[in-house]
């Protein structure tokens, strides 16, 4: 950047502001060509910063000094690169304005662009923007329209100064109008009696923006549903597009078009196909009677269109429920969005995907985090229907992959109470779990337990409690009696879990010996014995010899 030719100074600063923040290191040098000599190097040297974005925006007062420089180039490119530096350029904005009645158009259009990016924080500016929608440059009428628009619903008050832009000679001008209108949402709804007009302009980007604004307008752009489903025949297939965007923006009040929607699911542009099925897909059970058209593109080439017919179908409800068989099959596409939509339409589908639940289950350990996650949902909305893979679930709680362990952690929260041999499998993976996790393993099982008293008593001896209750108070007699009797009921069970079954045992001899037991009592104590004895527990001792004591005194 000091090289002796300027253009090569200025190829440098232009090159690292390409490179956005891996170039800002760079930016005290190039802050130093802010004052070169040449122009062009000065003007490279502006938008570079500005690349840069909020990374160097610690230099904008430096850019600020060239917004009066002599060249227009120079002032343009000192706008831009502030207008690149968002919220933290925003502060100059008032320096910024007095760009708008430069002298020059290319100047005054960089100023109202750098403005419109600073957004709803310098709509104050607004007024000042509106005052050119009737500059003599209509690249300085469209871009003040632009600016209006990305300022949102903070100036729909200018609306009606947008509004005259739709009769102006240049399509430009007219199709940036019906952006900026369009992006004011309902605010700006008043005037779509006005945008209906722009619906049959000779421009067809300004058709399509017309359609696409009145379709972000809700209810008040939806009693124009029968001009904007003209559109579904446009010569253009963005129009079309954007005509069925629309439609399926409005709902019920555009549903009653969907036989006209339909008819672009087979139209040899996909990108029109795509927009066709993701129309039908909002529209829900209102366009459920078109569902085996959707299903005819579960099959199709292209992943988007597969993907959203599965999605469309999951929103039908009962009518796309009974061709849960074919999205089933998409659980296996070799495209992870495909798969993640088809999970999720399942799991809308409550029962009738119910009996798919083992193929979204083997989908929790899948390498893509999205997959698991639609799968887990899945899981989670089948619900208690499918709690009895619950076990397979358990088991991926001591994953390697810390996502696979939350995705199944997930779905297992979804399940609701959970019956005791499964929190059982649950506490059993406390003792296996990753560093840290133990507390929300615990906090699972809590929930799994839906608050039932037996299964409230094992987690407090069962899954490394931080204190086990005999450390926090002696037990009673009848204390001892209900733990010993619960211990007995899940004893069969916990024999497969190795981890949890040698606490158990632990916890039989730690209740044993703690408590005053009675003759009344032996039987209870002697099937411990006997469970202890058959598992070849060391503890076995320690219960016999109390038996043997009670025994003693009858």
């Amino acid at each position: 950047m000091s090289d002796s030719k300027s253009y090569v100074r200025s190829s440098a600063a232009y090159a690292l502001g390409n490179m956005g923040a891996a170039g800002s290191k760079f930016a005290p040098d190039i802050v130093k060509l802010l004052s070169d000599s040449d122009l062009d190097v000065r003007s490279s040297a502006a938008e570079a910063l500005g690349n840069m974005g909020a990374a160097d925006s610690k230099f904008a007062p430096d850019i600020v000094k060239l917004l009066s420089h002599s060249d227009l180039r120079v002032r343009s490119s000192a706008a831009e690169a502030l207008g690149n530096m968002g919220a933290a350029g925003s502060k100059f904005a008032p320096d910024m304005v007095k760009l708008l009645s430069d002298s020059h158009g290319y100047v005054r259009r960089s100023a109202a662009e750098a403005l419109g990016k600073m957004g709803a924080a310098d709509s104050k500016f607004a007024p000042d923007i509106v005052k050119l929608l009737s500059d003599s440059d209509l690249d300085v009428r469209r871009s003040a329209a632009e600016a209006l628009g990305k300022m949102g619903a903070a100036d729909s008050k200018f609306a009606p100064d947008i509004v005259k832009l739709f009769t102006d000679s240049d399509s430009n001008v007219r199709f940036h109008a019906a952006i900026a209108l369009g992006k004011m949402g309902a605010a700006g709804s008043k005037f779509a009696p006005d945008i209906v007009k722009l619906l049959s302009d000779s421009d067809w980007r300004v058709r399509f923006h017309a359609a696409y604004a009145l379709g972000n307008m809700g209810a008040a752009g939806s009693k124009f549903a029968p001009d904007i489903v003209k559109l579904l025949s446009d010569s253009k297939s963005y129009v079309r597009s954007s005509a069925a965007y629309a439609l399926g923006n409005m709902g019920a009040a555009g549903s009653k078009f969907a036989p006209d929607i339909v008819k672009l699911l087979s139209h040899s542009d996909l990108d029109v196909r795509f927009i066709a099925v993701e129309a039908l897909r909002k529209m829900g059970a209102a366009g459920s009677k078109f569902a085996p058209d959707m299903v005819k593109l579960l099959s199709h080439s292209d992943s988007r269109v597969r993907s959203h017919a599965a999605e469309a179908l999951g929103n039908m409800g009962a009518a796309g429920s009974k061709y849960a068989p074919d999205i089933v099959k998409l659980l296996s596409d070799s495209d992870s969005y495909v798969r993640d939509s088809a999970a999720e339409a399942l799991g809308k589908m409550g029962a009738a995907g119910s009996k798919y639940a083992p193929d979204m289950v083997k989908l929790l350990s899948h390498s893509d985090r999205y997959v698991r996650d639609s799968a887990a949902y899945a899981l989670g909305n089948i619900g208690a229907a499918d709690s009895k893979f619950a076990p397979d679930m358990v088991k991926l709680l001591s994953h390697s992959d810390r996502y696979v362990r939350d995705s199944a952690a997930e779905a297992l929260g979804e399940m609701g109470t959970l019956e005791l041999k499964d929190l059982l499998a649950v506490l059993n993976e406390v003792y296996r779990c990753y560093q840290g996790e133990a507390p929300r393993l615990r906090f699972l099982a809590y929930l799994l337990s839906g608050g039932e008293k037996d299964s409230l008593l094992l987690i407090q001896w069962l899954g490394l409690p931080k204190k086990y209750p005999d450390e926090i108070s002696s037990l009673n007699r009848q204390e001892g009696e209900k733990v010993l009797q619960l211990f007995a009921k899940v004893w069969k069970p916990s024999q497969s879990l190795d981890m949890l079954g040698n606490d158990l045992e632990e916890q039989i001899a730690v209740v044993v010996n703690q408590v005053n037991w009675k003759p009344a009592d032996i039987p209870l104590l002697k099937e411990h014995y006997q469970n202890l004895k058959q598992a070849d527990s060391r503890l076995a001792a320690d219960v016999k010899a109390k038996i043997i004591a009670l025994e003693g005194k009858q």
